[in-house]
């Protein structure tokens, strides 16, 4: 968070990586055992339901979160501006007994809405999973609750072509979105500002910016994890073709 912090001093929104010239730079995680999988791209609005706090409640007394080793936390930040403050509810788990953190919070997260069905979202919300490396946490994956419906998706992008990242010199896909897309773009940003924007990458959260002000820019660049060139290139074209 310290390092997302610094950066939103300097964007308007922005992820704990650099800003480009033509908006912000999300990083693909190097998956480098799928890259012949077709990739989806989508943006989201997080919300904080009551759910979410009723789920911190509850899994920090539930027996059985704590055996599968899944918690419940909260981050919060204040907003540049307004000096507004926001707070945040999520479950969390770390990699174990080879599982992904991911799958153990989808695990446990199934189970316990079979077993306790008011404790689920509602159906027009959804829950993504997100792989945190903290310097201060340590390395775990964590929740976002979201509108189910993306703010925008494959859809809305007019055109996405395989760039270089001026902030790394590697690889990246840069992200021009449709003339209706570019105005729920900046709708959607100006109505949450303060808020998070979730970005999603074949089902896994990739970034979780806050939104400082409204944006009016067409475009997003997202980065690709991979620290080799050739891979990150193919990640790259890959994340291209999927949204042709």
């Amino acid at each position: 968070m310290n390092l997302l912090r610094r950066a939103m001093l300097a964007s308007l929104l922005c992820v704990p990586f650099a800003v480009s010239a033509v908006g912000c730079t999300a990083p693909i995680p190097d998956n480098s055992n799928a890259v012949t999988a077709p990739m989806a791209v989508s943006f989201h609005v997080a919300e904080q339901q009551p759910v979410m706090k009723r789920l911190y409640d509850y899994v920090g007394k539930d027996k059985k979160a704590h055996k599968r080793g899944v918690s419940a936390s909260t981050d919060g930040w204040q907003h540049d501006n307004s000096g507004r403050t926001f707070s945040d509810y999520f479950l969390r788990a770390s990699d174990r007994d080879g599982l992904t953190g991911k799958q153990v919070l989808s695990s446990y997260v199934d189970d316990l809405f079979r077993r306790k069905p008011a404790l689920a979202p509602s159906a027009d919300h959804k829950l993504f999973f997100e792989h945190v490396r903290s310097s201060r946490r340590g390395d775990f994956w964590r929740t976002h609750l979201v509108r189910s419906q993306p703010a925008i998706a494959k859809g809305g992008v007019e055109q996405a072509a395989v760039v270089t990242d001026p902030q790394t010199a590697q690889p990246a896909v840069e992200v021009t979105f449709t003339d209706e897309a570019s105005q729920v773009w900046t709708a959607t940003t100006s109505r949450n500002v303060g808020q998070r924007i979730v970005i999603v990458v074949n089902d896994t959260v990739v970034s979780a910016p806050v939104i400082q002000a409204p944006i009016r820019s067409s475009r997003v660049t997202i980065s690709v994890g991979a620290t080799d060139a050739d891979q990150a290139k193919r990640q790259a074209q890959q994340i291209v073709r999927s949204m042709r």
